[in-house]
């Protein structure tokens, strides 16, 4: 069994909460992990540098039998699918899914630009791999992708969705691609849900249980903390033996969430940031025929 559905970013963007509600569809059957990132680096060895990138090269999936054994737990599911958020940011994934999956349907879901770039640094600040402040650390993205750093380090390109929307209209055709946006997962996530399943042709009247926030980002509060839940440790290896994993998860979980402050965006940063994607979301809004304006102010 292969994917008929995917759901390719935007990164910080609420994919992480959309795979967990797409998963409780009785009739929808998620890759148990998230970001294989196959279609990214099919038969590749991704040799990216940069804090967390050991990690990360030996996390990718790119070995076709490996990937195809994520979906052996598939049953009477109509729907199949993963969600990789480089599968939108990378030009090579459209069409290496084309290629493979030609009919594949593609769900896209997007953020007001200059948030989902903040939320994105944040989130390598959260992880402890980054140190820079926010206005360096985009001042540092040419000489960081110049040296081969991993694309997540790319932070303000991420949210420039123009190009990477369009390369799926392209290849898929306008029909077979959803494009929805972060604030509709906030503000009535049931009925965006419906929405969803609809497009993927299972039934529309589930009812998910919504409301957890998944993959948070914010500055911690107790870095002596954060290293605990972050780094690998003789402690927390004695403790897998003994907490079921669930129980270990929602623990993890609790003490991330509660050891994180959110920080807004500054606000001339803010605004210059509006002023960076203005014409990209102009651009945008046409092409997907949906209104943007909340996201230039």
């Amino acid at each position: 069994m292969l994917p008929n559905f995917m759901v390719v970013g935007a990164a910080k963007s609420g994919t992480t909460s959309l795979y967990h509600l797409l998963g409780q569809h009785p009739q929808i059957y998620m890759s148990p992990e998230k970001e294989p990132e196959y279609f990214s680096f099919i038969n590749e060895a991704p040799d990216f540098i940069g804090p967390g990138n050991r990690p990360m090269n030996g996390g990718i999936i790119t070995d076709t039998a490996e990937y195809l054994a994520l979906f052996e737990g598939v049953t009477v599911e109509k729907a199949v699918g993963e969600c990789s958020t480089s599968y939108l940011f990378l030009p090579q994934a459209a069409a290496n899914i084309h290629s493979r999956l030609p009919h594949c349907r593609i769900i896209i879901i997007l953020r007001h630009p200059a948030e989902r770039t903040y939320s994105h640094y944040l989130d390598h600040v959260m992880s402890l791999n980054e140190e820079l402040s926010f206005e360096q650390a985009l001042a540092a993205e040419p000489e960081r992708q110049a040296q081969n750093w991993r694309w997540g380090y790319q932070y303000s390109e991420h949210s420039r969705y123009y190009q990477q929307v369009k390369r799926y209209y392209d290849r898929f055709g306008k029909g077979n691609v959803l494009v929805c946006l972060f604030e509709r997962l906030q503000s009535d996530p049931r009925k965006l849900m419906a929405d969803i399943y609809s497009f993927l042709g299972v039934a529309d009247d589930f009812l998910p249980k919504a409301g957890v926030v998944h993959n948070p980002s914010g500055r911690p509060r107790r870095m002596r903390l954060q290293k605990f839940l972050m780094e690998s440790n003789p402690l927390k290896t004695g403790l897998k033996r003994l907490v079921p994993p669930p129980l270990r998860h929602n623990i993890r979980r609790w003490l991330l969430k509660t050891n994180l402050q959110s920080t807004a965006l500054e606000p001339h940063m803010r605004h210059r940031l509006v002023e960076l994607y203005r014409e990209d979301v102009l651009a945008l809004q046409r092409l997907i025929g949906q209104d943007l304006s909340q996201w230039l102010a």
